[in-house]
């Protein structure tokens, strides 16, 4: 079973994926090529603040495709970067805390977290990975092997300089049994 999650505490969505590992796009085009239409499997739910995980089942895999300052995007849309100030990334840095914490909750003994942002702030990135990893003991870092970013903190950042791409952050939790 898989959801789509809209938090309106946070104005922002998880993805979860029940009894699917790996990657989003991976798990979907599974079940298509097996003749199962992603749609049928995926709910979306609007969830109460403070009060998610009661409506939630413990999922093996977990997306947190998070809100930020999108400064990734700076390369094609340059106005965006005037637009964020040091009250904005306090505000967004928060949100994603937020999120990952309620994901940790979600995520079964030997599941895993995945963390994602539009940005190349370590704010955002690198620094929220540590916070996450300090306020919960009971996850571990997991490697990725993207084939592109280079390893930063414990994720891995693609930039537009050295990869082509709009700039990212990506961290693979993995919650001990």
């Amino acid at each position: 079973m898989a959801f789509t999650l809209y938090d309106a505490s946070v104005a922002n969505y998880l993805q979860i994926l029940g009894g699917v590992s790996g990657y989003l796009n991976k798990g979907l085009a599974h079940f298509r090529e097996n003749g199962v239409d992603p749609e049928t499997i995926v709910e979306t739910r609007l969830l109460d603040p403070g009060r998610e995980a009661e409506k939630l089942a413990q999922a093996d895999v977990v997306l947190v495709d998070a809100p930020c300052s999108g400064s990734g995007t700076w390369r094609r849309n340059p106005k965006a970067r005037w637009r964020l100030t040091p009250r904005e990334l306090e505000r967004v840095t928060a949100i994603q805390s937020r999120l990952l914490d309620v994901a940790a909750e979600l995520v079964r003994p030997g599941g895993r977290l995945v963390f994602v942002t539009c940005s190349v702030l370590d704010a955002e990135g690198a620094d929220q990975a540590a916070a996450f990893l300090s306020r919960h003991g009971d996850w571990r870092a997991e490697r990725l092997a993207l084939g592109a970013g280079e390893t930063r903190g414990e994720g891995t950042r693609l930039t537009p300089a050295r990869d082509g791409t709009d700039g990212f952050f990506i961290a693979r939790f993995g919650k001990l049994c």
